[in-house]
This record gives structure tokens, C-alpha cells and sequence, in this order.
């Protein structure tokens, strides 16, 4: 008996497979198109976000994931942690507060636009921009944490001053 290559290829296309068989191909890229859905619809931090504090967090950490959203219902501070990343503070009006690195420095675009124009000039002049690590705003003004040092600016008096940080 001679058996051609259409003849096992005629014999193999009329065998019914095993269920399994049949949904293994499809079922694998189904699961991790699930995974991978919901891995991006799980974070409703993002959609929490007032749409001030999310326009900030958005354009100055792009491509970024919101870990976390708190807002104090007393107070109504907000606080917006990214993954690995920056935790930022808002007030009940949505102006942020403080922000912190959390070890990582803090972006250059974002000191230009948020920090008034002296204060972000000494920091050019002392070649520090892309060495801070943290900020403080407040009533009276603002405090920028360097590596080990702090910049105070102090709206009234119009000056800065560099202490050691603590």
C-alpha cells in the first residue's frame, strides 16, 4: 500500500480534533488581550483626578501610571502618587502644594512654568535645574530641595536664600 501526501493530508483534515486543540490557538491571544485590557483599565486613579490635576500630571509626567488618588475630605488636599515616580500635592482649589521626586529629580519644563521667574533664574545661575528634587509652595512663598541644600523664596522680600538641608 502506498499512501500519497494528499492522502495523509485528506486523512488529517477530516479527523476531528480534540476540543482543546481547537480553542488553544484562539484562546491564548484572547487571554492576554484580557490581561493586557485590563491591566489598562485598572487604574481608575486617572479617572478620579480632577481635570486640573489631571492636565498637570499629564503634561509633566507623560506615559505615566497613577498609583494612587487621596483627597481629604476635611482639608480637601489632594495627593496623586505615580508608580516609581513623583508624589504630588494639591490644595482644595487644585493648585499643587508640594511636589517630591521621591528621590528622582524633578523636570526642568515643569520648574520653568510653576516656579516664579527669579527663583528659576538663580537656580540657572547656580547650574542647579537639573538637580532638584523636590518643592514647596506656600503663602509667603516657595522652597526648592536640592541634593543637600534647600533655596527658599520668599514672595514679600523678593530674595533667595540657600540653607542646608536637613
Amino acid at each position: 500500500m502506498n499512501i500519497s501526501d494528499t492522502d495523509v493530508r485528506l486523512y488529517v483534515s477530516t479527523q476531528k480534533l480534540p476540543i482543546m486543540n481547537r480553542i488553544r490557538p484562539v484562546a491564548l491571544p484572547l487571554l492576554l488581550l484580557a490581561l493586557l485590557f485590563a491591566g489598562a483599565c485598572g487604574d481608575d486613579a486617572w479617572n478620579d483626578l480632577p481635570s486640573s490635576v489631571f492636565d498637570f500630571v499629564n503634561r509633566y509626567y507623560p506615559s505615566t501610571e497613577v498609583e494612587s488618588y487621596n483627597r481629604d475630605k476635611t482639608t480637601g488636599a489632594q495627593t496623586v502618587k505615580i508608580r516609581n515616580g513623583a508624589t504630588l500635592v494639591f490644595d482644595s482649589n487644585n493648585q499643587w502644594t508640594e511636589i517630591n521626586g521621591n528621590g528622582a529629580t524633578l523636570p526642568a519644563m515643569m520648574l520653568y512654568d510653576q516656579l516664579p521667574g527669579p527663583l528659576y533664574n538663580y537656580l540657572e545661575e547656580m547650574e542647579a535645574v537639573e538637580g532638584v528634587y523636590a518643592i514647596w509652595r506656600t503663602s509667603s512663598g516657595y522652597t526648592v530641595r536640592l541634593l543637600d541644600s534647600d533655596v527658599v523664596y520668599d514672595y514679600e522680600k523678593g530674595i533667595t536664600q540657600n540653607v542646608t538641608a536637613p
